[in-house]
C-alpha cells in the first residue's frame, strides 16, 4: 500500500475499527516503512495529548452536587 493510503487509515487503525486483514495490512506497512512509523507514533502522542487536555478538573465536591442537582432537575 502506498504510504497515502496508510496515513489516511491510521486513525481507524488506532481505534481498531479496520477489518482483520487491512488492520494486517497496515501493521506491515508500518513495521516496513520508517516514515509511517513516524506519522503513527506522533498521531498517538498527538491522541494522548489531546485527551489529557479535555480532562477538567473538577473536585470531587462539586461533582457531587451537580450530579445531585441535574438528577434532581431530570425527575421534576
Amino acid at each position: 500500500m502506498e504510504c497515502n493510503k496508510i496515513k489516511a487509515l491510521l486513525s481507524d487503525y488506532i481505534d481498531l475499527e479496520l477489518k482483520p486483514g487491512l488492520q494486517s495490512k497496515v501493521e506491515k506497512h508500518i513495521f516496513k516503512c520508517p516514515k509511517c512509523k513516524s506519522y503513527l507514533i506522533t498521531l498517538q502522542r498527538t491522541i494522548q495529548i489531546y485527551k489529557s487536555v479535555l480532562k477538567p478538573s473538577i473536585p470531587p465536591d462539586v461533582s457531587e452536587r451537580l450530579h445531585k442537582r441535574l438528577k434532581e432537575e431530570i425527575e421534576k
